[in-house]
């Protein structure tokens, strides 16, 4: 399923498009050997990790993904693990500086000095679960992060103008060189009347 997954992505990222189920359905067997009953299987699991972006329009929905985003996906699941990495690293330090203070006391024999390190050491690794907690709560507003969401966004947001221009030259020719109206080559096509570009 991974390489599946890793050969429908370069279908987008080699034609830099969009295309709709159907489409993909045609193109993953014939250029990626992708059997054409799990395509659809295969590109709900890219939707649902975030490598590949849909949208709803007009009664067709469509699929596409660009590179960057995939950068960006992996550049924070990257930060993420480097920073629970540092967080796990830490609590190791104070673990092991507990277990040295521990064999310090337990070579003394002292019991009430044995039950203190040890409620010291359960206090830290309550404290740890507690910080990795709060990691996780405070990630989504990253400043970082909530900048590169932006960035992707506009990204987005001028493919999808970009479409919309093509939309609109391809029924411009349509309607001049076969002398349609052009609400007779959106009916044709199923281009809804209310389409325009996003601000």
């Amino acid at each position: 399923m991974e390489d599946k997954r890793k050969r429908m992505l370069e279908i987008f990222y080699e034609s830099k498009s969009f295309f709709n189920l159907k489409e993909l359905e045609k193109i993953a067997p014939k250029e990626k050997g992708i059997v054409q009953q799990s395509v659809k299987d295969v590109i709900q699991l890219l939707v649902d990790d975030g490598y590949v972006d849909t949208d709803k329009i007009g009664t067709s929905i469509y699929y596409w993904a660009l590179p960057s985003k995939a950068t960006q996906i992996r550049k924070k699941r990257i930060a993420e693990s480097e920073s629970k990495v540092q967080g796990v690293s830490m609590k190791k330090g104070e673990i092991q500086k507990a277990i040295a203070q521990a064999e310090k006391f337990r070579q003394s024999d002292d019991p009430q000095q044995s039950q203190q390190l040890q409620r010291q050491i359960s206090e830290l690794e309550e404290r740890q679960i507690h910080l990795m907690h709060k990691i996780d709560d405070y990630k989504d507003f990253d400043p970082d992060m909530i900048a590169k969401e932006k960035k992707d966004i506009q990204i987005s947001k001028d493919a999808a103008n970009r479409w919309t221009d093509n939309i609109f030259s391809t029924r411009s020719w349509l309607s001049k060189k076969f002398g349609m109206e052009e609400s007779a080559v959106n009916t044709h096509f199923k281009i809804r009347e209310d389409l325009d570009y996003l601000d």
